[in-house]
């Protein structure tokens, strides 16, 4: 049996006999499927142990999968892959997080990006119209992860200069804040330079 890594998230495709580490990543290969091909899933059964996802009704489209305990993952039992549903505008599955963790790179390099145009690259990559509220909360969560980032990574300074002590007995490592706490500038000196 093939079993489904990360890496075969961005071209989603099952089978019977499909293996899957968790319900967790079959949760989220389901949810890329259905924005991918703009069509609406629903999850009717789905607990930590099964998943049973249908297409809307009339269409035959289902997936059911279980815990398979032999080889101790989630194992596609049932799937029925035709489709007789029309292709959708707007998908539940296409939320602002999914839109957020797509986009988080394009709105690093350019964070003046405005709703207008990021709906605009949103419609030409996708085929859906996407409302500005989401847009927003899309921008919104992705600042989050950006900015977040780069705090935690501030954070790391403190464990830099402990660890250049450690390792370089005799180094000197100043960090200056601001008044308001935020990071101003930092001082380094290797002892075997000096």
């Amino acid at each position: 049996f093939k079993s489904f890594t990360v890496e075969d998230m961005h071209d989603s495709k099952f089978h019977v006999g499909q293996l899957f580490s968790s319900v967790d990543l079959l949760r989220r290969a389901i949810r890329e499927y259905s924005v991918k091909e703009r069509v609406s899933i629903t999850f009717p059964k789905n607990d930590k142990s099964r998943i049973g996802a249908k297409c809307e009704d009339g269409c035959p489209w289902y997936l059911y999968a279980s815990l398979d305990k032999r080889t101790n993952s989630v194992m596609v039992k049932t799937f029925n892959s035709v489709h007789h549903c029309s292709k959708k505008w707007q998908v539940r599955a296409f939320t602002a997080k999914y839109i957020a963790n797509k986009y988080v790179e394009k709105i690093r390099a350019n964070e003046k990006m405005t709703l207008k145009g990021s709906g605009e690259l949103v419609q030409k990559d996708w085929n859906m119209k996407v409302k500005r509220g989401k847009l927003g909360r899309a921008r919104k969560i992705a600042h989050n992860i950006i900015y977040g980032d780069e705090i935690a990574q501030y954070d790391m300074l403190w464990d830099y200069a402990n660890e250049l002590r450690r390792s370089n007995p005799g180094s000197t490592f100043f960090v200056e804040l601001a008044d308001d706490g935020q990071f101003q500038k930092c001082y380094f000196s290797f002892d075997a330079c000096k």
